[in-house]
């Protein structure tokens, strides 16, 4: 197989199973359409407060674990938005972990200053 092909090839985006309310769900890693999408929504959004960065990434990384589609649509970034943070957080916190590795967890900076 050469380089190309191997670089190419299928491989299942990394997830994890947590709770949303009374819901499991898999949060995954974002593929490339799906994190461009995301940059452009936080370009679009620029210093308003909605939808928040916690609502527009939870719209790109939960997925159904029975039929892998995602759950949440654009439409649904109010309503997500209106939900106590900590029915989200769970999810939010594997999306991170996913999706910005280098990145220090929420929270995090705080304790280094």
């Amino acid at each position: 197989m050469n380089m190309r092909d191997r670089v190419l090839s299928a491989r299942p985006a990394p997830s994890e199973r947590v709770t949303i309310g009374e819901a499991e769900v898999d949060v995954r890693q974002m593929l490339v359409w799906q994190y461009e999408r995301y940059e452009r929504w936080l370009v679009a959004r620029g210093e308003k407060d909605t939808p928040s960065i916690r609502a527009l990434l939870l719209v790109s990384t939960v997925h159904d674990p029975e039929t892998g589609e995602t759950v949440f649509t654009e439409d649904d970034l109010p309503t997500i938005d209106r939900l106590p943070s900590r029915i989200t957080d769970a999810a939010f916190q594997a999306a991170v972990r996913l999706n910005f590795r280098d990145l220090p967890a929420p929270g995090d900076a705080a304790k280094n200053s």
